[in-house]
């Protein structure tokens, strides 16, 4: 008995490292993608953090048994959805994993929702980069919540449009 639990135990660590290799997978071609977005350079946020919260949003719905084929095939999926380059990509994904999702509408709506957990990502890790009663915006400027802006030089910017020198 003792020998058929440890056994046990082992499958399922070794499955579970499996499963990690496809979750690198995917964190590898989201960071690749990330690595020229302008918007995470304007607000100097770092790719693979991106990465780590999208694949976090995706393993939450991914089947839940470690070493699942399923589960693996899920995390192909999804990394094939983040890295098609056209329609016809998407389309041809779409078709090779529909047996995972129910079908053609749910694979696209599951291919979908890589953006839904990008953009969701992005603005969490956008509003953790601003301090606390600031607006966030690009490029170093920060709104105030009455809408002025300070530009980095030092002048704010009125909401009218007027613009006033820093006290010296």
């Amino acid at each position: 008995m003792k020998k058929m639990m440890i056994v046990f135990v082992a499958v399922l660590l070794i499955s579970a490292c499996g499963n990690s290799k496809q979750q690198q997978d995917l964190k590898q071609v989201l960071t690749e993608k990330f690595k020229d977005d302008s918007d995470l350079k304007d607000y100097k946020l770092k790719p693979e953090d991106i990465a780590d919260c999208v694949v976090a949003n995706i393993s939450e719905e991914a089947p839940p048994v470690p070493g699942d084929p399923k589960r693996v095939r899920y995390f192909e999926a999804f990394t094939k959805f983040a890295s098609v380059k056209s329609p016809t990509d998407l389309e041809k994904a779409v078709k090779e994993y529909q047996d995972i999702f129910g079908g053609i509408k749910e694979t696209y709506a599951a291919a979908n929702n890589v953006t839904d957990y990008i953009m969701s990502c992005m603005g969490m890790a956008i509003e953790k980069a601003t301090p606390d009663g600031e607006k966030p915006t690009p490029e170093g400027e920060k709104t105030k919540p009455e809408g002025e802006i300070t530009k980095p030089e030092g002048e704010i910017t009125k909401p009218e449009g007027e613009i006033t020198k820093p006290a010296k």
